[in-house]
């Protein structure tokens, strides 16, 4: 990945991926700075991904107004984006606002989410299959 940034600095796959990587790996401040980078590139058909992705990176940290307001961006950028709708039902549900974390989850729901290969349902998932059905 790294190697393939040497070669084309501009490859938003591989910056999203990295950025990704190191969320995973903690470093949320070196994170933020490439999720900055692609938010750069105005154009890009995947900036949707890069505001989830930020918005993902806000809820580690327990920043859930930044997270929502990060999550509503991509959502404004792709409306039938159903990893989107299903971040923020999560994110209304740790602000305590279950009537807005049911009607985004049914809307994940509704765009087909359980078949998308890149949801993983977590424990706020699980609860919102239970309380929304």
């Amino acid at each position: 990945m790294e190697k393939n940034l040497e070669l084309n600095p501009k490859d938003m796959e591989s910056l999203i991926n990295l950025a990704h990587l190191k969320t995973k790996l903690s470093l949320y401040d070196e994170a933020l700075k490439d999720y900055e980078i692609l938010l750069q590139n105005k154009d890009d058909k995947n900036l949707h991904v890069v505001y989830n992705n930020i918005a993902n990176l806000h809820k580690k940290l327990n920043n859930y107004e930044l997270a929502l307001v990060d999550i509503n961006k991509s959502i404004e950028l792709k409306s039938d984006y159903d990893i989107g709708y299903s971040n923020r039902a999560n994110i209304y549900f740790k602000l305590g606002d279950k009537l807005k974390a049911c009607s985004d989850f049914k809307k994940a729901l509704q765009l087909g989410i359980e078949n998308n290969k890149h949801y993983k349902p977590d424990d706020t998932d699980i609860e919102l299959s239970k309380i929304c059905n």
